[in-house]
């Protein structure tokens, strides 16, 4: 084949198409190896189909597959809270209020708080201090076995609190923040009298921890068999923990302090937005893609 496509670039009728060589040939001449005469233009080609038909778009069966077009940058996106997706259990965007988004519906009750803008590309966010609540109602729809619980944190400042939540589904599962600003996701288990439940624990690094006044984006992510921790897309910590969640309580999930709340009781402070909460355990490739542009 090397011959052949030397013949044809010294010819000087290289085919870009399909490498087609167009040195001329009468009918029953050989042409350069590896190269066929074309019948009706009798010119060698370097495949069973003539410049002609390629040109002209002639699919060819036993050629390259054909090229798939890229994705058009004007097709709707997927929204963020896809009513159309039953994994969803709570979505909240926080533009401008505290409404579940998801197909589920959700009784979600607030107090003290403001929605000034956020990230940039995210619009507004939630605003906590350490007087404010965020409850979503208790519901079966939370008591999950496996989960993912995503949102975008920035926090004011340093806690002087062993455990800030973050988010709370009380006695069952959350995502938290401990006195080193360090996040960290726990769920507890439900495992068969006499045993006593745990707290199962996956908990960021020294070197992970949140810088206030940085929006880090960060999932708790239970398959089942593990708990992991992932900052801006990137696993910072995996506990191979595995057991039933616990799902007896019914005080609700509570945003930004313990559910239920009570005032100044390890409260987050600061911004939070774009928090969804699943029933499966998200892959650390969709977890990066939530986090872009921070997830490489």
């Amino acid at each position: 084949m090397r011959r052949a496509l030397l013949a044809c670039l010294l010819a000087g009728c290289y085919h870009a198409s399909n490498l087609a060589c167009a040195v001329s040939c009468e009918n029953g001449q050989s042409c350069p190896n590896g190269l066929q005469c074309g019948l009706s233009d009798h010119l060698c080609h370097g495949g069973g189909r003539e410049c002609s038909e390629i040109d002209a778009g002639v699919p060819d069966d036993a050629g390259e597959p054909p090229l798939i077009d890229a994705p058009n940058p004007d097709a709707p996106s997927v929204p963020f809270c896809d009513r159309s997706q039953a994994t969803i259990i709570a979505c909240y965007q926080f533009e401008g209020n505290t409404d579940n988004e998801s197909m589920y519906t959700l009784t979600t009750t607030r107090s003290a708080v403001a929605f000034p803008l956020g990230k940039p590309e995210l619009g507004r966010a939630l605003q906590l201090t350490m007087d404010s609540s965020v409850l979503i109602g208790d519901t079966v729809s939370l008591d999950l076995q496996q989960f993912t619980v995503e949102a975008w944190l920035d926090q004011s400042s340093s806690t002087n609190m062993n455990n800030v939540f973050a988010v709370d589904n009380a006695d069952q599962y959350g995502m938290f923040v401990d006195v080193n600003n360090d996040p960290y996701c726990a769920y507890v288990t439900a495992p068969p009298p006499p045993a006593q439940p745990t707290l199962v624990i996956a908990r960021a690094p020294l070197a992970k921890a949140l810088t206030p006044g940085q929006w880090t984006h960060v999932a708790c992510v239970y398959n089942g068999t593990s708990l992991t921790l992932y900052m801006n897309g990137t696993m910072a910590m995996e506990n191979p923990t595995g057991g039933a969640v616990a799902t007896a309580s019914v005080l609700g999930t509570g945003i930004g302090s313990v559910a239920p709340s009570t005032p100044q009781d390890n409260h987050y402070v600061g911004l939070i937005d774009n928090l969804r909460i699943w029933s499966v355990a998200r892959t650390r490739t969709e977890i990066c893609a939530d986090a872009a542009p921070n997830c490489h």
